[in-house]
This record gives structure tokens, C-alpha cells and sequence, in this order.
């Protein structure tokens, strides 16, 4: 009897033979998908790009380019066979068997014809070849669906739309408030999640979420800003996710995939619509992806001078350069990252000597190096986008004089025609509506400098005891215990440079300005001095203390009192080493003139009071 069959199939490899009254003779090797090939179909066609035939067959010409062949084992056998005609498709075609012992199959490409004798053995056939049919169809899957539903100001949820179809409003300046996406899976379709997070005013990005849950606010009138998404599974290894959004002042950016972020962050800009669209991997994406996000831009500078080369590169709101120690900065250069935003930090500088340089950008050199010549003046400002939503503040500390008032966007700071030099620099990048510096006098020259260089008054002096405010709440306390540093303040305001202020007059500004719980830190005072238009030199040598006393500065000093409590006092004015010192406490602590170094070495032991540096403070 005469059976055929399939030996076995591993991965793609497929073997069939013929089982022959115990002789097992091999028909067919071939490269089979495994997706592809089935037992029960008697007309299957099995995809392959070759295989290797051992086959003597007849003269029929032969179709196709590919010319497969197949191997056929011989063994012996003890019996006496009989002639028979194999007919076979590709060696893998089911068959049966006659009752005149002829075996056949359908679908016939290639005829073997076995010859046998007496003599008790099959002889191998001479390898020929024989056509095989070859099907190469990719497996055909429907288009994923994809919808995006989108909720806003004035609108609520609109319908769900497909891609290329927009989610929100364009033109009507609405925000968009919460998004749902969902992928409709079905059986037949990729399998796989969209998942994606929106980032909101006020609150930064979200957590992810998947396919239909909400990502943003429902009735909260807070807007998107920012949106990424991204698919996982066989939707992953088959597609990319494009998407792009419509945001406040901008319009539509460029487009972004795959988890990049679309829209804005750091600049309050609300997105006001969202599209989307599927690419299969390998097809190339033609649309713009140069600018899908903006963000809040940053800036950072360096400073070159006399003896101590480039200092380190510091950040937004640094001081570059020193004080105390009368030595010129030489150069400068500022570098900004505009994330996104165009533009430019423009600035330009005056020399000794030379006057003012061209304006140079992004990282250039402006000044000298190894010619020993000082700045004396600088001017900054913002070019497109940086100069729609930022303003450049900056002030410089001068020779003889300390630190001038801040100025802003392409205002002079230093001076010209003087020959004082430039020893430090503070730059500060501003967000257009952000609190800013309170900008003044930055610039002198022949005409205003003895003007504006003359000696302070004695400031006029109060008590924090005072009945008047004692009681009126000072952060978490009151002014009586609490209330040393706007008391200070206030003697030095109204009695060295003519502000009419009360010490509750200060100590209102300070409870929007202090971060504290008991008493102000050293930035709280200096935020509160240029809240009133006055600037803050935080010393850190006893040297530079009496220069300052001795030019008519007044000096507020953080000092350690009884029960290791920091105080804060005024002193003014310098005589053999010593300065006058006025006590907010009612004169408890102090009263009279103190030695200088005394009172340097006498210095708060709270670390708050010393979080902008050394307390000492010169006010300007």
C-alpha cells in the first residue's frame, strides 16, 4: 500500500515522503510560510522563493521564472513493486490511491515516472527540474480607527472626528479644555493601545491615560497647553502617529509623532485645536516637523576681567564679575536657548578708549581679551519672538559708585565719559507680565553724575515696639516680635533718600513679598528695597562695608543677638572705624557708634538670612 504524508514541519521547513510497505521515501523539501500551508486543502499553494528537486520527469516544457526542485531518497525494499505514476503539486499536494495501484494528485505541475524491476531496489532518479507555483500576497489588514473628541470654552464636547479633521476651534480664540482619543479595535484590525497626556495651566502635564479617557479639565475653564501621544502593540511596530496643534498667537505649528510634545510650555498659550493622522512605517512623512513646540527660553552669560579670566558660565538672574575687590570686566558673552521661539539676545558694549563696538549675538565676543581695557557701559535687547514675550533686564556695578538701577530692553547701564569701569553685571530674562525689576537711574555721565552721586541723608529712626503697628501682623507673627527688617528699611527710605514710608507702610509690601514665617530673609529684603525703586549691594568684605559707610551709604547688617535671634539694624556713617547704629528694638540691643569689624564678625547664624549671600546689605 502506498500512503503519502508529511514527515514534519519546523518553522518554515516542510518535508512530505511516501510510505512505501515499510520504505519511507522523501518527496519534497521546500520553504513553506507556516501561515500559509495547511493539511486538509488538497489545492494548496504554498509561498517559497526555491527549493532543491531530485526528479526524473518527462520532456514538458517548463512555465515561471523559478525552477525549484526537489529531493528523492531511495532506499531499498524487499518486495517486487509494480509500475507507478506519481503526479504531484509542488511535492505537497494531498493524494489517492487507485485500485491499479496509480497514485495521483490535482493540480499537477511536474509528473515523476518510477520504473521498478525484479532486481528488489528503486533506482535514483537524475535531478531535473519541475515549475512550482509562488505567491508572495501580503497579509491584508484594515486601516486602523482612530478618533479624537475634543471639549472647550464656550463649546463643550464636540463630535469625535478621524484624522486629518480638527478637534477644537481655529480662529475664534477658545480654549481647548480635554481631549479623549480612542482606537477602535476589531479582530481583523492591528492591535494596540493610543495613549497620551496633556499638560494644563497651572498644574504641568498630567498623567497618562489610553484609548477614551479623559486627559485635561471638565468645567474648570483651564486650558491645554501642551499634548503628546503614542501608540504601543502591533499598531506601534506598523504606524506612526502624527499631530499637530493650533495655539494662541501662533496658529498652527509644525508637526510632531510618536511622544514628542505639540505646543507650548512655560508661556501660558492655550491650545485651541488639535489634528492627527496615521503613516505606515514605511512610507515617508512629506509635512513640515522644523517647529511642533515652544517653550519658556533661557539664558545664560559669562563675564571675562582683570586677574581671574572667564569665570564659569552662570544662569538667568546671576551676577557676573565681582565686587568689592576693583577689578574691570573686559567682555561678556550671552547665550540664549530659544526653545522654539525665534530671536535673538543682542547686545553691545562701550570700551575705554574705543567707545561702543558693534552689536554682536548668540554667544559672540563682545569687549576684549588680553588687552587690559575695561567696559565701562552695555546695552541688551530682544529681537521677534523673544521680544514679544520677554523683556531683558540688567544693572552694573560701577567703580566708586556700586550698583546702578536696572534698566531694560536696549537702555544704557554703566556709564560713558567717566572712566569708571564695569566690575559686575546682572542680567535677568523676564517673561512679558512676570514681576520685574523696578528699573531707574542706569546710566551716568558728565551731565547727571555729581547729580546723582551725592552722599545719603541719616536715616530717620523708628521702633518696631511702636504702638502704631507693634500688633498688625507681620507674616506669621506680629511687628513687635518680628518686624526688625521693614522697620530697618523704613529709617533708611525715609530718612536717607526722602520715601515717605512708615514701618506698617513696608511691612505691607512684605507680606506679598516674604516667603518667610518669622521676620524676612536677606532676599526678602533686597526684593523689598527694589519694590521702592532703591538698589542692594550685598557686601562681602569688611573692606568694602567701610568704603561704602565712608562714601555716605547707608548698611543694614543681620546681626546674632541674645538666644542666637538674628536682628536686623541701620547704621550709618564712618568715623575711626566705627558707625553709627540705629536699633529698631527700642535701642535694646545697640545704641551709639560700633566698631565695623565688631559688628562684621557679630553676623545672624539663621541660614535664611543668609540665602542671597553674607546680611550685609549697602541701600542705593
Amino acid at each position: 500500500m502506498i500512503k503519502k504524508y508529511k514527515l514534519y514541519k519546523s518553522g518554515k521547513i516542510l518535508v512530505t515522503g511516501l510510505f512505501v510497505a515499510g520504505l519511507v521515501v522523501l518527496t519534497g523539501i521546500s520553504q513553506a510560510n507556516a501561515d500559509t500551508v495547511t493539511s486538509s486543502d488538497a489545492t494548496q499553494t504554498v509561498q517559497t522563493q526555491s527549493a532543491n528537486t531530485n526528479t526524473q520527469v518527462d520532456s514538458q516544457p517548463v512555465s515561471n521564472a523559478a525552477t525549484p526542485t526537489t529531493n528523492i531518497i531511495a532506499a531499498p525494499v524487499a518486495q517486487n513493486t509494480t509500475n507507478d505514476t506519481i503526479t504531484s503539486h509542488a511535492g505537497v499536494s494531498a493524494s489517492t490511491t487507485n485500485a491499479n495501484g496509480t497514485v495521483s494528485t490535482q493540480n499537477t505541475s511536474a509528473t515523476i515516472n518510477d520504473t521498478t524491476s525484479n532486481s528488489g531496489t528503486i533506482p535514483t532518479p537524475t535531478p531535473t527540474t519541475s515549475s512550482q507555483t509562488v505567491s508572495d500576497t501580503p497579509k491584508k489588514v484594515p486601516a486602523p480607527d482612530i478618533t479624537l473628541q475634543g471639549q472647550g470654552q464656550n463649546y463643550g464636547w464636540q463630535n469625535p472626528v478621524q484624522q486629518n479633521q480638527t478637534a477644537g476651534t481655529v480662529g475664534q480664540s477658545e480654549r481647548l479644555e480635554a481631549v479623549k482619543i480612542t482606537v477602535n479595535n476589531a479582530a481583523s484590525t492591528y492591535q494596540g493601545d493610543v495613549i497620551y497626556q496633556t499638560h494644563l495651566a497651572g498644574t504641568g502635564w498630567q498623567n497618562e491615560v489610553k484609548n477614551g479617557e479623559l486627559s485635561g479639565t471638565v468645567g474648570q475653564s483651564r486650558q491645554i497647553e501642551a499634548i503628546k501621544v503614542h501608540l504601543t502593540g502591533d499598531l506601534a511596530n506598523q504606524y506612526d502617529i502624527y499631530y499637530r496643534v493650533h495655539i494662541q498667537n501662533f496658529g498652527w505649528l509644525d508637526w510632531t509623532s510618536n511622544g514628542g510634545v505639540a505646543g507650548s510650555t512655560g508661556l501660558a498659550l492655550r491650545v485651541e485645536a488639535i489634528q492627527f493622522m496615521l503613516n505606515l512605517k514605511q512610507q515617508a512623512f512629506t509635512q513640515s516637523t522644523q517647529r511642533a513646540s515652544v517653550s519658556a527660553a533661557d539664558m545664560s552669560f559669562q563675564v571675562q576681567g582683570q586677574d581671574y579670566g572667564w569665570q564659569n558660565t552662570v544662569a538667568n538672574n546671576a551676577i557676573g564679575g565681582t565686587t568689592g575687590q576693583s577689578r574691570r570686566v573686559e567682555a561678556i558673552k550671552i547665550y540664549n536657548d530659544n526653545h522654539g521661539l525665534t530671536g535673538d539676545i543682542v547686545y553691545q558694549v562701550h570700551l575705554a578708549n574705543t567707545g561702543w563696538q558693534n552689536a554682536v549675538s548668540d554667544g559672540q565676543l563682545a569687549g576684549t581679551v588680553g588687552q587690559s581695557r575695561q567696559m565701562e557701559a552695555i546695552k541688551v535687547n530682544l529681537t521677534d519672538d523673544l521680544a514679544n514675550y520677554y523683556d531683558i533686564f540688567y544693572r552694573v556695578h560701577i567703580q566708586d559708585i556700586g550698583w546702578l538701577a536696572w534698566t531694560a530692553d536696549n537702555g544704557i547701564a554703566g556709564s560713558t565719559g567717566l572712566a569708571k569701569r564695569i566690575e559686575a553685571i546682572q542680567l535677568n530674562l523676564v517673561r512679558k507680565g512676570d514681576a520685574a525689576p523696578q528699573t531707574g537711574l542706569a546710566y551716568l555721565d558728565s551731565s547727571n553724575y555729581q547729580v546723582n552721586t551725592k552722599h545719603a541723608n541719616q536715616p530717620v529712626y523708628f521702633s518696631q515696639l511702636d504702638g502704631r503697628w507693634a500688633n498688625h501682623r507681620f507674616n506669621d507673627y506680629t511687628m513687635g516680635p518680628a518686624g526688625c527688617v521693614p522697620t530697618s528699611i523704613a529709617m533708611v527710605l525715609n530718612g536717607s533718600y526722602g520715601i515717605t514710608v512708615s514701618p506698617d507702610d513696608v511691612r505691607n509690601v512684605m507680606n506679598t513679598i516674604s516667603t518667610s514665617s518669622y521676620g524676612a530673609t536677606g532676599i526678602d529684603l533686597i526684593n523689598t528695597v527694589h519694590y521702592y525703586g532703591r538698589q542692594v549691594e550685598q557686601i562681602n568684605t569688611v573692606a568694602r562695608t567701610a568704603q561704602l559707610l565712608q562714601q555716605g551709604v547707608p548698611v543694614i547688617f543681620y546681626v546674632n543677638v541674645a538666644n542666637n535671634i538674628g536682628h536686623a539694624i541701620a547704621t550709618y556713617g564712618y568715623s575711626n572705624g566705627a558707625t553709627q547704629v540705629y536699633d529698631p528694638y527700642n535701642r535694646y540691643y545697640f545704641n551709639g557708634w560700633y566698631d565695623v569689624n565688631y559688628l562684621s564678625n557679630t553676623l545672624s547664624r539663621d541660614p535664611g538670612d543668609w540665602n542671597a549671600g553674607r546680611p550685609v546689605f549697602a541701600i542705593m
